[in-house]
């Protein structure tokens, strides 16, 4: 079994720290940086590049100190086609996707025996071709990190994107097989991939098998939280893995339509929920689970009553949560359908406010052609 330490990469995943593996090994590792300014530093060897920092040693002193410099000052790395390397990262870390693509696209391939620049390059070009839409193209970039550097810094990072770009192509068992192979690189990994598993089950048919990851994770890692054993220094992240597979679960239940199981659950795990992103999803469990409730009510004032905390559940990510660009939307047309199912003329007008706020707002939204059908239907 691996055991890998992570590093942020590109601040959109993780990357790798493997013990043993040494930049020096690699001929063709960089021998110089350019600063911005125009200064060199002449006669090193890198032993670290993301996007945040380089760290680098003097050349061939493996026993040296290093030392590091914040990766937006760097120009140029001494690597033939590093400077279109750099131009791209910071058109990644601006947002400029396209741009970004471009530029890259103008650089030469690096050399297959490059042992850190080419699985580096190859998970930032998946990435960005990913995030322009090319969701296929990705998954040759992140099968070269996998197949030609098992062993990389980026390993991980090429495993995660690749899962992602497999569920937006809407290959959900290739997106399983993705996260599984994370089981090899430690138990923090393991739970990871695990995760990952059951977010693609939960957005798939096979809301069951969800159910079964989510309630494995409760249980190893709420033993894992009581004995820390080798995940002690990654307690944090393994916290929110758990608060997440809380609120997975619920969620898993009310989109089975187990209404009953999903209200029990959430009642019981609620106060467990601490973390302010993971309460977030909490409050879309309810607002969803309450939903079901007041829509399948016989008794009218249990209808309302249900419909009411519903909209209680999605205003709350409405107003707490201003900065939430993908869940906000979902959580305002909740909102606005729970309102209109309430029907009185103030819920009603609320409904009014809140679609057209979202379309506005929101015009990208997954939910913003239900959201015109919901105003066309109320009047306008």
């Amino acid at each position: 079994m691996r055991y890998l330490a992570p590093i942020a990469i590109l601040g959109l995943a993780v990357g790798l720290a493997i013990p043993g593996a040494s930049a020096a090994e690699d001929p063709r590792m960089p021998d110089s940086i350019t600063r911005r300014d125009g200064s060199r530093i002449r006669q090193i060897t890198v032993t670290e590049a993301t996007t945040e920092h380089v760290t680098y040693r003097p050349h061939r002193e493996r026993d040296a100190d290093t030392e590091t410099i914040p990766f937006r000052d760097v120009q140029e790395i001494g690597w033939g086609d590093a400077r279109h390397f750099a131009q791209a990262v910071r058109a990644v870390e601006e947002g400029e996707w396209e741009r970004a693509l471009n530029i890259l696209e103008r650089g030469v391939e690096p050399e297959p025996r490059d042992f850190w620049y080419q699985p580096y390059r190859a998970v930032i070009h998946g990435r960005i071709l990913l995030e322009t839409g090319q969701a296929e193209e990705s998954l040759e970039k992140f099968d070269v990190v996998l197949d030609e550097h098992p062993n990389s810094f980026y390993v991980l990072e090429a495993i995660q994107t690749k899962a992602r770009a497999h569920r937006v192509l809407g290959q959900h068992e290739q997106a399983v097989e993705a996260y599984q192979r994370m089981t090899d690189y430690g138990p923090l990994w393991e739970l990871v991939g695990l995760e990952g598993q059951a977010e693609v089950h939960l957005s798939s048919d096979n809301k069951d098998e969800a159910v079964a990851i989510y309630e494995r994770l409760v249980e190893d890692i709420g033993q894992t939280l009581r004995d820390p054993g080798d995940l002690e220094h990654d307690i944090d992240q393994v916290s929110n893995i758990y608060q997440r597979a809380l609120v997975g679960k619920g969620q898993a239940l009310v989109d089975l339509g187990r209404a009953e199981d999903a209200a029990r659950w959430i009642d019981n795990v609620e106060d467990r929920i601490t973390e302010r992103a993971n309460r977030l999803g909490l409050y879309m469990a309810l607002g969803d689970l309450h939903f079901e409730h007041g829509r399948n009510a016989d008794d009218e004032a249990e209808k309302k009553l249900h419909l009411k905390k519903s909209v209680l559940s999605y205003m709350r990510i409405y107003i707490l949560y201003p900065e939430a660009s993908k869940e906000r939307p979902k959580a305002m047309f909740g909102a606005a359908t729970a309102s209109v199912e309430i029907g009185d003329s103030t819920a009603r007008s609320r409904a009014r406010r809140l679609y057209r706020e979202l379309i506005e707002n929101y015009p990208d939204s997954d939910v913003v052609d239900d959201a015109r059908t919901g105003l066309r239907e109320l009047g306008g």
